[in-house]
This record gives structure tokens, sequence and C-alpha cells, in this order.
């Protein structure tokens, strides 16, 4: 008869490979919140099984084999899916065994049947241990959870989350700006077709330290969607006619609460401005545009994903401002260069064959049929705004070009991980691409003339690989790709092998100064005067601002100096910002009288210094006060004069 472990293991991989097949991954909302619970309630049985490693991930080869027939893409998918369980184990065996200790105390002293809502609280916020996983381990032992308990600590987290939120302390403004609504009623987006509006004040006032305005009808959009809302003034008269007399309400950003509520967020003083006024409304036409060519790009960025990367990749988060934008999708893998350019590739390939963006309102199950890519977590209205952009066909209410001509050029600055199986893709477009573009043109003509690097002919050496690479436009919609970045490859290696060469160059230089310096400290060290004290030779020599490792050198090898190879002692110290490094080196035929650590300690206690070490005839450290050094050395001195 077969463990119910093992049936729950069998079922939770089977699942749980399906939902990745589909394009979830693990992660804290909706589905992807559904699979991680899966996954962590089947690693928590492999765990009672004394299994302590992970191990589900090898299990999709076999799933897939099984399977291979029904359903051929699992076979086709199986590393892809394996790579995401292994990493989600990895996350998961961190916290299991400390959660479990945790839990497993708290059940051995708690002799009463209901479980603490508190402890089962800490399991979830900081171990990642989902309530039900909780209350199946308890339930073994006949206990429950004090549920009271855990929705208090859940309150009392939000209530914190609350207070932490800039701009918000206590103040829970979506109640607030609910009850607005029902006294002054909606407002009415009109800036797909003008930024400029004129409208009437419905109400103005401040809620924390947020001072607004709400207006009946609005061009400024709000922010939603990852996309930042408009900025830009509400002024008193027309916008043509005006002068030093008119008073200005500049906008900072716009945001959207309760049904439509749009808030008009203001930095400056506007109290000539009343309830009921006759006002005009003016978006910022320039950042309108930097943040339309943005949300256009990200569209086309996400299908480029698809295609050059994966067709499961999906969008998970993005944020448009009028810089730049970032776009959160979900690979476990870091994009390599190859990859970013042929995203990069493809994406500017399509602005440059400048693609009429096309809007239209239909049913949603219309637009889904038609190919529209939908935030599935997300809530839409029956009736839903279809972007078409290129090969781009996506859900959003967001504003966009007209063309994709209007883009003007996409640069990736950066691709990094940000959570478990989610990236981060950094990307500037148009005129800010362009300044990228051209600041990091001049960081490298800086550094070749600051290097004396000479600048490499580009078009010569296209001309002698004759490369070919990227999307070539002819009259489809894609164009004809051609992977070879045999020139970006060859640039690489040529720039490279001759930062390589400089480089050691630099440091070979850097040796042979270092050596000739050394040769002069020597010199210099053999032509000091030398105490003889008690029959000893006592060298002391001050360098200036020299490395420790330095000072060692120097020691070795003056020591081997005929000069110094008898009744010698050698002191060499350094000072730089009050602080001291010193080293003592004596003779050979000096230790059976002395050690070296004995001479260092007679001159640390002045400088505190720390340090000496094992060696017989060597000892080094390194000293806070350098004031000292005068009064140590004093008392070596006064030391020498006694010994017979």
């Amino acid at each position: 008869m077969i463990e119910p472990q093992y049936k729950i293991i069998a079922d939770h991989i089977r699942s749980s490979s399906f939902l990745i097949l589909d394009g979830v991954i693990p992660g804290n909302e909706g589905r992807s919140y559904v699979l991680r619970r899966i996954l962590r309630r089947s690693m928590l049985q492999i765990h009672k099984l004394g299994i302590k490693r992970p191990i589900m991930h090898h299990f999709v080869e076999i799933l897939a084999q099984n399977m291979k027939v029904q359903y051929p893409e699992l076979e086709n998918k199986k590393q892809h899916i394996a790579s995401i369980i292994e990493a989600e184990e990895l996350k998961f065996c961190e916290t299991l065994n400390k959660g479990l200790k945790i839990l497993n105390e708290e059940i051995a002293n708690n002799k009463s049947d209901i479980f603490s809502g508190v402890i089962a609280f800490k399991l979830y916020d900081t171990y990642g241990f989902p309530l039900d996983l909780t209350q199946d381990i308890v339930s073994e032992y006949n206990k429950k959870i004090n549920i009271d308990e855990f929705d208090h600590e859940m309150l009392l987290q939000k209530n914190r989350a609350k207070r932490n939120m800039a701009n918000i302390n206590d103040n829970d403004l979506q109640e607030y700006f609910t009850n607005i609504e029902k006294k002054v009623g909606s407002t009415i987006f009109t800036g797909y077709d003008s930024n400029i509006e004129k409208a009437v004040i419905l109400d103005i006032g401040q809620v924390s330290n947020l001072k607004y305005i709400i207006l009946n009808k609005t061009p400024f959009y709000a922010t939603s969607g990852g996309q930042r809302g408009d900025k830009g003034y509400i002024c008193n008269e027309s916008p043509e006619e005006i002068n030093n007399n008119n008073e200005l309400c500049k906008v900072s950003e716009v945001l959207k609460f309760s049904n439509n509520l749009y808030i008009h967020i203001i930095s400056n003083n506007c109290d000539n401005f009343k309830i009921g006024q006759d006002i005009f409304a003016v978006i910022d036409p320039i950042n309108r545009q930097y943040l339309a060519q943005g949300h256009s790009a990200t569209h086309l960025l996400h299908n480029a994903l698809k295609i050059v990367i994966d067709k499961n990749i999906g969008q998970k988060g993005s944020a448009i401002e009028s810089q730049h934008f970032t776009f959160d999708y979900n690979y476990n893998k870091a994009l390599t260069n190859d990859q970013i350019y042929n995203i990069e590739d493809l994406v500017n390939s399509y602005i440059r064959q400048n693609h009429k963006v096309k809007t239209s309102i239909m049913d949603i199950n219309k637009a889904i049929n038609k190919g529209a890519i939908a935030m599935f977590d997300s809530q839409y209205e029956s009736q839903v705004r279809v972007l078409e952009i290129g090969p781009s066909i996506e859900l959003c209410g967001g504003t966009h070009v007209n063309s994709t001509g209007n883009i003007g050029i996409f640069k990736i600055i950066s691709d990094a991980s940000i959570a478990s199986g989610t990236r981060r893709i950094t990307a500037k477009i148009g005129y800010n691409a362009f300044k990228y573009l051209r600041s990091q043109d001049i960081k490298t003509q800086s550094l070749e003339k600051s290097l004396n690097i000479e600048s490499i002919n580009d078009k010569t050496l296209q001309e002698q690989n004759n490369p070919k690479s990227g999307y070539i436009e002819n009259n489809s919609i894609q164009g004809n790709y051609i992977n070879n970045h045999d020139f970006e490859k060859d640039l690489e290696q040529i720039y490279s092998q001759k930062g390589r060469s400089l480089i050691k160059i630099i440091r070979d230089q850097e040796k042979e100064i270092k050596s000739l310096k050394h040769e002069i400290y020597i010199s210099q060290i053999l032509s000091q005067d030398v105490k003889s004290i008690s029959n000893i030779n006592l060298l002391i020599y001050k360098f200036d601002n020299i490395e420790a490792k330095d000072i060692r050198n120097i020691s070795n090898k003056v020591a081997t100096n005929k000069k110094f190879t008898k009744s010698t002692i050698i002191i060499l110290y350094s000072i730089c910002n009050n602080k001291i490094t010193i080293s003592v080196r004596i003779s050979d035929d000096l230790t059976s009288k002395m050690r070296a650590n004995d001479i260092f300690n007679i001159i640390s206690q002045d400088i505190n210094a720390k340090g000496g070490g094992a060696e017989i005839n060597f000892a080094m450290g390194g000293g806070s006060n350098s004031k000292g050094i005068d009064q140590a050395l004093n008392k070596l001195i006064n030391y020498l004069n006694n010994v017979s």
C-alpha cells in the first residue's frame, strides 16, 4: 500500500509542473501564490520523510517521460520547470528548518489544545508558512490555531504598513476619497483626445500632507497600470492668454481613487482657486510624450521577450517614468549579451517600421479570442480598451504614441533579478536613450584619450567582417532575423584585448616603479647612521606613507646586507594619518638573548600597537598613536643599554 505522503508529493509535483507550464511562477498573489503553497506542502511532506535536501525538481523528468505522449510540451519545457521548482526549494529550505523548530517547540511547551495565533502569524510573516500549512501540522497533534489572535496580528501588520506609507500616516485615503466622490461626483477623463481641458473645480482640500484639487473633467492621466500620472498646471485663464497676472497651480502628479475620482496633487499655494470656479487644466506635453513613448515600448518589449527568449514569459509589473521605464517578467536566468542585443534589434525594428498604433473598445471575450494579452490578476469591465502596436495586442488603459516611429530609439540599460523567478529590465527610449548613448560615447572617448588608446575604426571593421545581424525589415510585420552578432563580438574582443594589454603595461610599470623605490629606500637605509649600544647595532628608519608589505620586503632585503647580518636590530616604520606601521628585525646571532617580539612589545606600549607575530627574528604590527614613537624608541635604547 502506498503511503499518503508519497501520493501527496506525486500529486503536487504534477499540478505544480502544469501550472509552471502554463506560465505561472511562485509568488505571493493569485495563481502564483497557489503554486507556492502547493510546492511548500510537498516540501513539507518530503521533510517528514527525513529528506532535508531539494529533490522535487528531479521528479519532473519522470513526469515528462510518463506523460510525453499526451503532453509533448511537458517534455520540451521540463528543464525550465525543474529549474523553477529547484529555485523555490532552495529558497524555502533555508527557512523550513527554522520554522519547524519554532513550531515544534510551541507544540512541546504548550499542553493546551489551542495553538498560539501569534506564533502562527510569525511562521507566516517571517518563515513563509501559509496559515493552512500550519493548521495541517498542528492538527496532527489535535490542536487548533487561535484564529482571532492570528487575525489580530495581521491587522496590526496592516496598520503598521499603512503608517509607513509615504505621506499617508494613519489616514485611509481610499475611504476618505470614496466619501468625497459621493458628495461631488466623479471625474471624466478626456486625456486620450486633448492636452487641455476647460473644467470646473469640484473640491479643494488637504488630507495628511497631500494638497489636492478635484475637477469634473481632466486631461491628466492618473498613475495606474505602471504608468506615472501626468504633470502640468491648472490656470484661471485660457493658456493662450497666460501672462504674469495669471494664477498657475502646479500639478506634480495625479492619483485615481474610488470609482473614477482623479486627485490632482498640487505642489504650490493655490489659495486663490475656489470650488465651483471655471479653470483650464493643462498637461505638460513633453512629459506626456516621454510617458507615452515608454508605455508603448513596454508592449513591444513584452512581445520581443516572448519571441527571442520564451513564449511563456509574462509581464509581472512595470514602472513607466519620464526618464526611463522598468519591466518585470517571469524568467529564472540572467539574459546573455546576445539575447539583450536580439531583443533590442527586434524592438528597434518594430520602431523603424513605424506601425500605426490602433486603439479599439470591444467585448473582453472578443479581445481575448483575438489574442490580446491581459494581466489576469487584474479586474476588467465587460468592455475593454485594446491596443494594437505592431505585432503586440494587449488590454491597456494607458497613453501611447500614434506610431511606433514616435518612440525613436530603444536601449536596454540593465537586466537584474528582483525575486526568485522574476527579473527586471530597465530601459530608456527616445531622447533619453539618445542622451544615454551620447554619454556613453563621451565616456568612451574620454577614457581612450586619457589612456592613450587608439580608437577602432568601426566602419573598417564592419567592412572587413561583412557582418549581418539583427532584424532586417521587409513587408512582413516582424521582418527577417539574422542571428549573428559577430560584429559586436569582434568589437568586444578587440577592446577587451586592448584593455588587458594596457592594464598589463600599467601593472608592469607599477612593479618597476615600486622596485626602483625599494632600491632607493634600501640605498638610503644603508647610508643611514647606525647607533652602537652595548655592542648592538641599532638602525632606525622612517618612511613616508608606505604599505606594510613593502616595509616587510625592504626589511628582508636590508637584513641580507653584510653590514647588518650580525649584532643588529633594524627598526623600520611609516606614519600615515596619525597611524603607524612598524617592523622589528634582529640578526640571528642575537636570538639567544632576545626575540623580535620582545623588542616589539617594548615599543608597542607607547604607540598603542597590536601585532608582533611568532617569528623569532621578525615582528610587525600597527599602532594608533604615532606621536608616541619617540618615547617608545627611547625606551628601547634604555633597554639595550642594560643588555649584557
